[in-house]
């Protein structure tokens, strides 16, 4: 009879680790951003951040960050910034594009964690 292993959310995240995807994997990345995020689309605009969370060495989660649009006249507007101050605020400020977690489904995250 085998022993049942149990382990608490802590014990879990504790073999979470989160890291920049690198050129080679760039590919599977996009694959999997088209395969589960709701727009099915892994086509990001601008500068562009990519990063995936995996669990023992498994992909779990995907995330994309990326530079703000720079030309919201709404937005604009609405806060009232000079063009100047939109250029200063927007060049540096990440944005969240994406994120694509799929912990547990089958062939992306295994589905065990203990």
């Amino acid at each position: 009879m085998q022993k049942q292993t149990q382990c608490g959310e802590a014990d879990v995240i504790k073999r979470v680790t989160v890291r920049l995807v690198r050129e080679e994997e760039r590919g599977e990345f996009d694959f999997r951003l088209e395969e589960q995020h709701y727009l099915q689309s892994a086509r990001l605009a601008g500068q562009t951040l990519r990063y995936v969370a995996e669990l023992d060495g498994e992909w779990v989660a995907l995330i994309c960050f990326g530079a703000a649009a720079l030309h919201l006249k709404g937005r604009v507007q609405w806060i009232g910034w000079t063009d100047r101050r939109r250029a200063r605020r927007l060049g540096p400020a990440p944005v969240e594009f994406g994120l694509a977690a799929t912990v547990g489904a089958s062939g992306f995250g295994g589905g065990e964690f203990c």
